[in-house]
């Protein structure tokens, strides 16, 4: 009997210890979902701050090929490679004043 009784609150043990790792990894689950999204969103949000001065770069490249003088603008606030794009002015204008 006393075997019996070990046997079954060990079992109840053992159930307790499942359920608990259950909740355990849907927390994991639901964390690591939330990660990727967030992380994704990051990603987009980078991606544009970067893409933006390269896309300005490529039109004013577009326009000098079809022999045009681009018109300058500043970049949008927060945008990255503002250095690059401030040296890439400073070429084209110096070109341009050399004709």
């Amino acid at each position: 009997m006393a075997g019996e009784k070990t046997f079954r609150e060990n079992l109840g043990i053992l159930q307790s210890i499942k359920d608990n790792n259950l909740i355990l990894l849907y927390c994991a689950i639901g964390v690591t979902i939330f990660q990727a999204v967030l992380l994704f969103i990051y990603g987009v949000y980078l991606t544009h701050k970067i893409a933006g001065p390269i896309y300005v770069m490529r039109q004013y490249c577009k326009e000098i090929q079809q022999g045009k003088a681009p018109q300058f603008r500043q970049l949008r606030k927060g945008d990255l490679l503002i250095d690059f794009y401030g040296d890439f002015v400073k070429a084209i204008t110096t070109l341009q004043s050399k004709k």
